[in-house]
């Protein structure tokens, strides 16, 4: 019991109200009001594998400024606000790029940039694309256009919902899923053309003048801007506006550039046609590890990669103009396997060696594996022997998944550019007339944009112990206010990951029933007290709890805020703040060292009471005015609670409140107590902002009746 009023003080909430900062006057908050929370909602939303990412992606998208178009142009929806971004995305593009964005499709930021790099400096950049991103990221967000803002927010807020954390906040070194790609592409590409398409025009209106015959050329894709767009959002048209004399050396060379930058969120789309799938030959999983030193059994595991030529017809078809432009009269194409291409195989288990559950079979480099003529990759893994030999009489079997990700090579150029042109050779696309299609290539070499296939492989591992447990916790939520005096944009997400944990029970004492003659003999006063004492011991008796004392548990924190404020008084003073919170910590579920979880079990009630012991050692950053001598690093203890209000009946200082329920499982004489609970949390430095709370725990009991 002391233990537990240990763990509980341990747990006290104590939200935290970050110092506040600024933005720039002028600035209408209604309009952003409006949809401030719903774009945070979506993004949180589109983490749910069973919602339907197009139409998610469709509203946020008009949130953002940009208007739907079709192929042909024509026009579907206006952005939710106008005047919008002055840019279109198309249905069929939302389309592809939804798809791609559900089955885990990602590019490297560095490497997005790297692809429109050489455009920008043949436009006479010199500052440098990753600057004007990085700004346009961090200051969108309080721009006074409502799409800027918009769009800004939303791109940071996918990165706060990605599982990685070192996508938050985006730098150079993160990883952007497709549905930021995109938005982000459309935006980069446009403001390169605009200058681009002013040099072309300029260049053509010259040759007419001097009555000279412009020589043969292809037609000029005509871009995805409205007929008013003028850029402003990044900053990339303040800088080449006045460098773009040399921007187009011929006209043949500008409209080269400028049907590259048109079409290069078109051929990214024809990695939907690529489709993969993994799955675990005969006789299938669960792979058994043995209880012993020896290695386990054998599963292999084949990873297939083909083209779906029906819908690459489809979007041929759609897309003929666009083909026209560049000189491309593509074949018909066929469905067919993906032939010879590497692929890289990554194992997603721990990486202590103890602790990982397969390993592969063979001399082999599961980074090349290439595919066969029916575009298979094949891996053989087997069950890791035990770092030590398990009584088989203490165990507990625990079915465990490795996640298994196979992706199509993209490490070195030369490899991408083998998988380019075997994607886009499979369905139908060759060179055009005089190398037209070849800026476009290039661009897609560099992209190296990643197409994974992710398999859920299944393992039935051994724990000693009679009760084995599993928790998981994840917090997450998006918040953005803009006014005149104060602004705010904060994004929370903390997880919880106990696994194997070996927890000891107690109580669940069965209470005999008296003989009703021996009460009956008793003085009235001796038997009612006897009957009440009889009531509280069956009552007790319905209680178990169950504390962690050994497994592996994981903690991370990672929260970012960023506060403008503007302060009126004889002047006018402007202060902002940049703060993240980060920490990562693995270790045993000790829960006096603040690791670990206790569940209390009510069986007359159906309800357990879960108590999470979530502490990590974080850095705390804080950017602020120069002269703010509290500017840089601080390290200290991050607990799960910090930074939130829990306000729901479900959660006391005792812990979270769980709806219990209880199953046999199936060929053993175990069961398992298990429950989830999805909850509201507040955040914030005045606690306006609302996330979601998911816990889910299980406990594996061995030869338990019930």
């Amino acid at each position: 019991m002391n233990l537990s009023l240990m763990l509980l003080a341990a747990m006290a909430v104590s939200p935290h109200a970050p110092a506040t900062t600024p933005i720039s006057p002028k600035i209408q908050p209604a309009l952003f009001q409006q949809s401030e929370d719903r774009l945070g909602a979506v993004a949180l939303e589109l983490r749910n594998e069973k919602s339907d990412a197009k139409a998610l992606f469709t509203e946020a998208a008009r949130l953002c400024g940009f208007a739907i178009w079709k192929e042909d142009r024509t026009k579907v929806a206006d952005p939710v606000s106008t005047p919008g971004l002055g840019l279109a995305l198309t249905d069929s593009e939302i389309a592809a790029y939804a798809k791609m964005y559900r089955r885990g499709d990602h590019v490297a930021l560095t490497d997005l940039l790297s692809a429109l790099e050489p455009t920008y400096k043949d436009l006479g950049g010199t500052r440098g694309l990753a600057i004007h991103v990085q700004s346009f990221l961090t200051e969108g967000p309080f721009n006074a256009r409502k799409p800027v803002s918009n769009l800004a927010t939303f791109l940071n807020q996918l990165a706060a919902n990605h599982d990685d954390d070192a996508d938050n906040p985006i730098t150079a070194k993160s990883n952007l899923d497709a549905l930021q790609a995109l938005m982000l592409m459309r935006v980069l590409t446009e403001e390169l053309a605009l200058p681009l398409r002013k040099s072309i025009a300029k260049q053509k209106s010259q040759l007419l003048l001097a009555n000279v015959i412009p020589q043969p050329q292809q037609t000029e894709a005509p871009g995805w801007a409205e007929d008013a767009f003028a850029g402003g959002i990044t900053g990339l048209i303040g800088e080449l506006g006045n460098a773009v004399g040399g921007g187009a050396k011929s006209i043949t060379d500008g409209i080269g550039k400028a049907n590259a930058l048109a079409s290069i969120s078109k051929f990214i789309m024809t990695y939907s046609f690529l489709k993969g799938e993994a799955k675990v030959e005969t006789p299938g999983d669960p792979l058994i590890r043995t209880k012993d030193t020896s290695a386990g059994d054998t599963r292999t595991v084949v990873a297939k990669f083909y083209i779906d030529g029906t819908q690459a017809t489809d979007w041929i078809k759609d897309n003929r103009k666009l083909f026209n432009a560049i000189g491309l009269d593509p074949d018909v194409p066929k469905s067919g396997p993906l032939k010879g291409v590497e692929t890289a195989w990554e194992v997603g288990q721990s990486r202590i060696n103890s602790k990982q559950l397969i390993q592969y079979k063979g001399q082999i480099d599961i980074s090349k594996i290439k595919t066969n003529d029916q575009g298979e990759a094949r891996v053989t893994f087997e069950g890791k022997p035990q770092p030590k030999k398990l009584d088989p009489r203490s165990v507990v079997a625990v079915t465990k998944t490795v996640w298994i990700t196979v992706t199509p090579q993209v490490k070195s150029t030369e490899m991408q550019q083998d998988f380019v042109d075997a994607v886009t050779g499979a369905i139908g696309l060759k060179e055009g007339a005089a190398g037209l299609l070849t800026p476009a290539m290039e661009m897609l070499y560099r992209m190296k944009w990643n197409t994974p296939v992710i398999l859920p492989f299944h393992v039935r591992d051994w724990v000693e112990g009679k009760n084995v447990g599993q928790l998981t916790l994840e917090i997450r939520g998006n918040g953005r206010e803009i006014s005149n005096e104060h602004s705010e944009i904060f994004s929370v997400s903390h997880t919880v990951n106990c696994t194997d944990i070996v927890m000891e029970a107690s109580g669940g004492t069965a209470i005999p029933d008296l003989d009703p003659n021996i009460l009956n003999a008793l003085p009235p006063e001796q038997r009612k007290q006897m009957e009440e004492g009889l009531k509280k011991a069956r009552e007790f008796s319905n209680l178990r709890m169950f504390t962690s004392k050994s497994g592996d548990c994981q903690v991370t924190f990672n929260d970012q805020q960023t506060v403008k404020n503007v302060f009126r008084a004889c002047t006018e003073e402007k202060t902002s703040s940049f703060k993240t919170w980060k920490g990562q910590r693995q270790g045993d579920a000790n829960l006096d060292n603040g690791l670990g979880f206790m569940v209390s079990v009510d069986m007359a009630k159906k309800q357990a009471l879960v108590t999470i012991a979530g502490v990590t050692e974080g850095v705390f950053h804080f950017e602020s005015d120069p002269k703010n001598s509290s500017n840089g690093d601080q390290k200290g203890g991050l607990r799960y609670t910090d930074n939130l209000k829990i306000d729901d009946p479900a959660f006391t200082n005792n812990g979270f409140t769980v709806p219990l329920k209880q199953t046999q499982i199936r060929e053993s004489n175990d069961s398992n107590f298990y429950g989830t609970l999805s909850i509201p949390v507040k955040f914030g430095s005045k606690l306006q902002f609302t996330g979601n709370l998911l816990l889910s725990f299980s406990i594996t009991r061995k030869g338990a009746a019930n």
